[in-house]
């Protein structure tokens, strides 16, 4: 044999015995990226400083050499969905998905389509969801899905998303799948190949996350998602067993059996809310999160621990009235979205300035 090989492999046996006996020398870590291997990012629907910013972020919270290294299984990152990742101008999906319901599916239930109609009218006159809508559209969502399986409205979400964009004006051609931000995926990918878990943490209802998903990921595989239904946290609802009608405890899950909705909402996952069901679903708070509104602002602070190099929150702005929808940008304490990520620590993110483009077709 030869001898450089020979020595090679002398000094790699070596190595793994110095290791397994706890002798003083430095044994590779697992599952982390060497330290003079640089992360490359590939972000090319991004534009301006924002890439080099995630870049550097990488680059530091996986150089197991840097006081800032973050260990594989704490790598866990959070993003809402609508608005951050999707359109949901002028409604948000799960308004939109229920609209699809109650007239594709249920054309007899005139007095339920006179009530969502005029609450679709209402809403878009005010220029948006007001308090009070939101028991509104709870109810309409309890009488619209009562009783159907899980999976069932789940469907109904994914064939919906296939359906095309109403504002046929701006976006002709287009689908409701087509409508996720590009730069976004583009995001989601390079963290996911650095290691990170990412989760889906919204205010839609769960069931449609799932059928979201399933239609992004079909229809555009080579983002290689790794978005399974254990990734989405949304709104909860009571469920029961579809052969149980008398919520009895002691009832026994049939063979043929399926979930159900069966009453009021459980969880709505917004706000406070949403850092409530992080803790339950994944057990830790992410170090990198996502969010475009008021009711992602405390999952944002969760991310930012102890505001070092190794915690990033993002906020992105809808400032790009052309290509998207212009909103949360005017200069009111409540809603002037710039200060309040100054104020924070959180990355703002400019759909005007930073995203080369925004939708995937």
């Amino acid at each position: 044999m030869n001898k450089n090989i020979t020595n090679a492999i002398v000094a790699a046996a070596l190595i793994g015995v110095g290791c397994i006996a706890g002798h003083h020398m430095t044994c590779p870590p697992k599952n982390v990226t060497p330290q003079n291997s640089k992360v490359v990012v590939d972000l090319p629907s991004w534009k301006g400083k924002i890439t080099t910013e995630i870049q550097n972020y990488l680059d530091t919270i996986t150089d197991s050499m840097s006081s800032e290294f973050v260990p594989p299984e704490d790598r866990i990152a959070t993003f809402d969905m609508d608005g951050t990742f999707l359109l949901e101008q002028p409604f948000a999906m799960d308004v939109l998905i229920l609209e699809y319901h109650i007239h594709k599916n249920m054309p007899d239930s005139i007095s339920l389509n006179q009530e969502l109609d005029s609450f679709l009218s209402r809403v878009e006159s005010a220029g948006g969801m007001q308090e009070g809508d939101y028991k509104t559209l709870d109810t309409l969502k309890m009488r619209a899905f009562d009783k159907l399986p899980e999976d069932s409205i789940a469907e109904i979400a994914y064939r919906f998303m296939l359906t095309d964009v109403k504002d046929s004006s701006r976006f002709r051609g287009y689908q409701y799948v087509d409508m996720f931000y590009k730069p976004m995926l583009e995001l989601f990918h390079e963290l996911q190949k650095n290691g990170f878990k990412v989760f889906v943490v919204s205010g839609a209802d769960r069931t449609g996350l799932w059928g979201c998903i399933k239609a992004l990921k079909e229809k555009y595989p080579e983002y290689g998602l790794q978005l399974d239904r254990i990734n989405l946290i949304g709104s909860d609802w009571m469920l029961d067993a579809v052969g149980d009608s008398t919520n009895n405890p002691n009832y026994i899950f049939q063979i043929r059996d399926q979930v159900a909705r069966k009453g009021d909402t459980l969880i709505t996952s917004i706000k406070m809310q949403k850092v409530i069901n992080i803790y339950r679903h994944i057990g830790k708070p992410p170090i990198f999160s996502g969010g475009n509104t008021d009711g992602d602002f405390s999952m944002l602070n969760m991310a930012m621990g102890d505001s070092s190099a190794k915690h990033k929150a993002i906020l992105i702005w809808h400032d790009d009235d052309k290509r998207e929808y212009k909103y949360n940008t005017e200069k009111k304490a409540s809603k002037n979205w710039a200060d309040t990520a100054k104020l924070y620590g959180w990355t703002l993110v400019s759909m005007k300035d930073d995203f080369k483009e925004i939708f995937l077709k």
